[in-house]
């Protein structure tokens, strides 16, 4: 009997292709950013150099992940409505839980590489952590801003967040690295670092705190989440632009082989980009419909259903996508994490999550 992956029958040399093109599968590092140019990439080698050897970099990253949920269940348990109502030491403790968290991520690829034990699978496994990680401490930042959980600002970040970060790991699958640009993802997280310190420290009033711009006037929260929110976006916009516009001279990367598809056709790139719009586009509105359901002063738990929907359904389309870059298989034309959001919205306001 065959073995199925992806739903593709896989005869023995089909396996055989796959097998070889998972063995020899290298990860190409993307261009830094702003803070990995000055700071970052020299401290994430020196701490990787305190590392002992036998120490498996799948282990720091599971370490990394630990402390985000633990962070956010601390977070949630004291503030669930998203309203910044937790005690200050909770922010402190937050700001210093993604630290670390940012620390071992920028480091568990430096000892796989010191170590020799870099792998396809360790390079899934990391980027479906980060997958998890991009929205949960965007929904920390949506607390410190204090907008609650029946806010629009909830599914809009979240469903921007998640465009922004798979269609990064896109231009990886059509043209062989990813592309970072000079404000991106660390740069993002140590705003939210600095904003929870910041909240620690100076307490709820500092983004109650109203600033005159114009004759307009604003809350200080508003310079957190507007430029989140345009940023991300405009970053979806630029990776979308750099996969569709690599195409121009003709498809990249090598041809098909055997009866396995190549993911890296034009046709499939424009799937891509249209899944994970129409997917991020389908969890924001089930989320929003779902706190609109509950009424006012919903909290998280209300929402729970539709909040992890989206997130685990979001890490699944996600590695769903680096399998068919490694495999060379094709990638399915209704994931599943798209088909359920779809059937929430069609069964209506009244339905939940089973």
């Amino acid at each position: 009997m065959g073995l199925q992956l992806l739903g593709v029958p896989l005869g023995r040399d089909e396996l055989d292709v796959v097998r070889q093109r998972v063995r020899h599968y290298k990860y190409v590092s993307p261009p830094l950013s702003l803070l990995e140019s000055f700071v970052l990439n020299d401290f994430w080698g020196a701490v990787a150099e305190l590392f002992p050897r036998w120490l498996a970099p799948n282990l720091i990253t599971t370490a990394g992940f630990g402390c985000i949920a633990s962070a956010t269940l601390l977070l949630l348990s004291h503030s669930p409505q998203l309203l910044g109502e937790a005690p200050r030491w909770v922010y402190l403790a937050c700001a210093l839980l993604l630290f670390i968290y940012n620390t071992l991520d920028g480091s568990d690829g430096k000892q796989a590489r010191r170590t020799g034990s870099g792998s396809a699978l360790g390079h899934m496994f990391d980027h479906g952590v980060d997958a998890f990680v991009g929205l949960l401490i965007s929904t920390w930042a949506l607390d410190v801003a204090g907008v609650g959980a029946g806010s629009l600002w909830l599914p809009a970040l979240l469903g921007t967040v998640q465009c922004g970060f798979f269609l990064s790991n896109l231009v990886l699958v059509h043209t062989g690295r990813q592309q970072f640009f000079t404000l991106d993802v660390q740069e993002a997280q140590f705003a939210i670092i600095f904003a929870h310190v910041a909240r620690g420290v100076a307490g709820k009033e500092l983004w109650d705190t109203p600033i005159h711009v114009g004759g307009v006037t604003l809350q200080i929260y508003l310079l957190l989440l507007w430029p989140s929110f345009c940023g991300a976006a405009q970053n979806s916009v630029r990776y979308a632009w750099t996969v569709l516009s690599a195409y121009r001279a003709g498809p990249s990367g090598p041809p098909a082989e055997s009866a396995l598809t190549d993911c890296r056709r034009l046709p499939a790139a424009c799937h891509h980009v249209a899944t994970i719009v129409g997917h991020a586009a389908l969890a924001a509105f089930n989320l929003y419909q779902a706190a609109t359901a509950a009424g006012s002063g919903v909290s998280m738990a209300a929402i729970a259903p539709e909040y992890l929907a989206m997130v685990v359904g979001f890490a699944g389309l996600l590695n769903t996508l680096l399998v068919t870059m490694v495999t060379g298989l094709q990638f399915p034309w209704l994931h599943y994490s798209a088909a359920l959001q779809l059937v929430r919205l069609l069964a209506g306001p009244a339905a939940r999550w089973p």
